[in-house]
């Protein structure tokens, strides 16, 4: 949704059984050990900051909560992204983004935890 020229907001929330939605509602565990649809409730924000037509600035959060009675004891409890982003047009087709991402996963044993860090270079058509 765009608020103005130089902000965008975007996002999605959903709640339900066997859901799959923005890389995976209930972490990817759609089924339980009785092959029954798993329920979980999720959600990914979005804001979208261009100061310029060659800038935008961004950052992100999302959740995936799947019912933890439905799960086995070996299963992902939660599951929680976090994000920044700078996509950068600097002439012509050319098109530089720096993403830093967080990806923190709840088990039974506690929370694993990675950071990603992705520089892409491409052009535009």
């Amino acid at each position: 949704m765009p608020l103005a020229s130089w902000l965008e907001l975007c996002g999605e929330w959903y709640s339900g059984d066997g859901m799959r939605a923005l890389g995976g509602g209930a972490i990817g565990q759609l089924f339980d050990t009785k092959n029954q649809p798993i329920h979980s409730t999720g959600l990914w924000a979005q804001a979208n900051l261009k100061p310029s037509t060659r800038v935008t600035i961004g950052g992100g959060i999302g959740l995936d909560d799947p019912d933890d009675a439905s799960l086995a004891a070996s299963a992902r409890l939660k599951h929680r992204v976090t994000e920044a982003h700078l996509h950068l047009l600097p002439g012509g087709p050319l098109l530089v983004g720096l993403e830093w991402r967080r990806i923190e996963t709840t088990y039974v044993a506690g929370p694993v935890v990675n950071d990603h860090l992705n520089l892409a270079v491409g052009f535009r058509f």
